[in-house]
């Protein structure tokens, strides 16, 4: 009977220490949800599952993220207190700092951020760049992000939160430009020899009928000019036929010497003027007065004498037979 009460009292104290240590922990009871408020005390209640630190030189439990130390340990190192951290402060790492960072603003003056997800007592805020702006330095590095540069000749590769925007340079364009209009000269060659080889080998098939020739331009000119002063001298006028004279070459002192001589009367002036314009171009006067006519424009004024023409030689090959 003496043997069996070391061996109960062996087992009762086994027992007392195992109670104690599961009731350690002060925190209350959460439920284990990754990263949740609950997870935190959670790992809390383990026998310092965040690590330790050394206090007094007392070793006592680290606070999970999201918490600090509100009251280090002073017998056991699990009888410190952690509190969560307050609204608008987090610690992202099990730690035993006695207060919580303040969570990152993104809407800091010229900074061009904007938030991408709230802060909470175990992450801080993270921020991203507006539209339009970059910052190179990586994910989270960010404190100032930069417009996006504009491209004058095309955009090469578009911009990111990580990255500007790529242009083309100006050589490449002119190349890809100037290239385009070779091309595009090339085909239109192309386009139009083709077109003019396919008309000039209709125009083969089937040539155009030349028009038919006006009688008045066929009939040959009468040589001598002499009966018809008169009435050409009447057609063209003072004015014409001394611009016909100048035009020929004729000589000032013999064109005033009409004018001179018959004051007054234009149309003996002309007359006069016109008789010696035959007498200095003898055979061809008619074909050089039609011809000075046409050159000065006045198209109309030689029709009307080259009928004049036509139709005295008619009469007269008409009275002939």
């Amino acid at each position: 009977m003496l043997m069996r009460a070391p061996a109960l009292f062996t087992i009762l104290l086994f027992l007392h220490v195992s109670l104690a240590f599961s009731s350690a922990s002060p925190q209350p009871e959460m439920s284990a949800s990754p990263g949740s408020l609950k997870e935190i005390f959670r790992r809390r209640r383990q026998a310092c599952a965040d690590g330790t630190y050394l206090n007094d030189e007392k070793t006592c439990c680290r606070c999970a993220a999201g918490q600090r130390v509100k009251k280090h340990c002073t017998t056991n190192p699990q009888d410190g207190q952690c509190e969560l951290c307050e609204p608008g402060t987090y610690n992202d790492a099990p730690n035993f700092q006695e207060t919580c960072q303040p969570c990152t603003s993104c809407s800091q003056d010229n900074a061009n951020l904007e938030e991408d997800s709230p802060c909470s007592p175990a992450r801080d805020t993270k921020c991203r760049c507006k539209s339009g702006h970059f910052c190179d330095r990586g994910v989270g590095m960010c404190k100032v992000c930069h417009p996006c540069k504009t491209c004058e000749y095309g955009v090469k590769k578009e911009c990111t939160d990580t990255s500007d925007t790529e242009c083309h340079e100006k050589s490449r364009v002119v190349i890809i430009t100037v290239s385009v209009i070779a091309v595009l000269a090339v085909a239109g060659a192309v386009i139009g020899g083709f077109l003019f080889w396919k008309k000039r080998k209709e125009m083969k098939r089937d040539p155009v009928p030349a028009p038919a020739p006006d009688p008045a331009e066929e009939m040959p000119l009468i040589r001598d000019l002499q009966p018809f002063l008169p009435d050409i001298a009447e057609e063209l006028g003072w004015k014409d036929m001394k611009d016909v004279a100048q035009r020929s070459g004729m000589k000032l002192a013999r064109i005033d010497a009409c004018e001179r001589d018959y004051p007054r009367d234009s149309q003996e002036q002309t007359h006069q003027l016109l008789r010696k314009y035959v007498e200095e171009h003898g055979r061809n006067a008619s074909e050089d007065l039609l011809q000075t006519l046409k050159r000065s424009g006045k198209k109309d004024k030689a029709e009307k004498i080259r009928e004049i023409l036509c139709r005295d030689n008619q009469d007269g090959q008409n009275s002939s037979a």
